[in-house]
This record gives C-alpha cells, sequence and structure tokens, in this order.
C-alpha cells in the first residue's frame, strides 16, 4: 500500500509537466505539388498576336459602325449645325489678319467674362 501512495503522490512524468506548445505533432502526409505543363515560347507568341489582332479587328468595327450612324444622320447634323449659325470653316478660308482679328475678340470676350464673374 505504501508503495502505491509513493508512486502516486511523486513528481508527475516529464510528459504531463511540458507546455502544449513543446509536445511534439505527427506531420500531416501532403499531396504531392501539382505540375503545370510548360509553355511553348512560340505558342505563347501566336496567342498573343491573335489577342491583338482581335483586338484591332474590334476597335476598327466599333469605328465603321460609329462612322456608319454619323452618315446616317448627317442631314440632321447638318440642320442643327445651320439652326445654331455655326458655318463649317475650311481651315485655309480666313486669311492671317482675319485668325488675328477672331483670336484679339474672342481675348477681349475672355478678359470680359473674368471681370464680370469677379464682381
Amino acid at each position: 500500500g505504501e508503495d502505491e501512495v509513493a508512486a502516486s503522490s511523486s513528481i508527475p512524468t516529464a510528459t504531463a509537466t511540458q507546455p502544449k506548445w513543446r509536445t511534439k505533432v505527427k506531420k500531416v502526409e501532403r499531396p504531392p505539388t501539382p505540375q503545370v505543363p510548360e509553355v511553348d515560347d512560340d505558342a505563347e507568341n501566336e496567342v498573343a498576336a491573335l489577342v491583338l489582332l482581335q483586338r484591332l479587328l474590334r476597335g476598327r468595327a466599333a469605328q465603321n459602325d460609329m462612322f456608319q450612324g454619323k452618315e446616317k444622320r448627317i442631314e440632321l447634323i447638318k440642320e442643327l449645325r445651320a439652326s445654331e449659325g455655326i458655318e463649317q470653316e475650311e481651315p485655309g478660308a480666313l486669311t492671317k489678319d482675319e485668325r488675328r482679328a477672331k483670336v484679339h475678340e474672342a481675348a477681349l470676350d475672355t478678359i470680359a467674362g473674368e471681370t464680370t464673374s469677379a464682381l
């Protein structure tokens, strides 16, 4: 009886006194790392070229759609411009003096507008 009491009251074993972080953990078996097939540089360049070609074709198609829409509505556009008093001027139609006078007039209008808005 005394041996049993002495054994039960003796110092606890080392595993019971170790902190939890010191206990050994069984390593988890992980699956093998998946392999990615190698990409051929020529195939990659070909795909990039095809994507670029698709983008260019789609962009050109959008430009064509806008141009056709403008052409369908050209009469309406001309009518709106005429009603607003906007005339289409050819770039070379104004002389140097006329352009200078227009720039001077625009500058004066700007100055007058700034002065008025400051009041």
